[in-house]
């Protein structure tokens, strides 16, 4: 772990404020992404419901933990592309490295970034 980094959602150098919380609450992102996961794992156990029935507090349970695995592997893997470049943050080919091993999102990641420079 980083010199500074305590784990408990205060900022490198910085002490969590008086009374805060372990985590700090999900941003608006987040929630999100949490809600949109939950209806594809929701989605998920209806179409395969024979398969396998899957209770909607099991459907949220794995959603969440979907998004938060999912979010610390990005923050690692960023965390890494930019510190092996010897780089303080994270930049876009830092992104476009993380997608490498879907060439679909890639080639989707690098058609946005194209047109948004094109727009200015």
């Amino acid at each position: 772990m980083n010199a500074g980094a305590s784990g408990d959602g205060a900022r490198p150098g910085q002490a969590p404020a008086q009374g805060q919380a372990q985590h700090d609450p999900p941003d608006e992102t987040l929630v999100h992404a949490l809600v949109g996961v939950h209806c594809v794992v929701e989605s998920l156990a209806q179409s395969k419901d024979d398969l396998l029935p899957v209770g909607d507090d099991a459907q949220l349970v794995l959603a969440r933990l979907l998004v938060t695995y999912a979010a610390q592997l990005v923050a690692r893997d960023l965390h890494a592309f930019s510190a092996h470049a010897r780089r303080r943050s994270v930049s876009t080919d830092d992104v476009l490295l993380l997608a490498r091993r879907n060439p679909k999102l890639q080639q989707e990641l690098e058609d946005a970034l194209q047109r948004a420079k094109e727009t200015g």
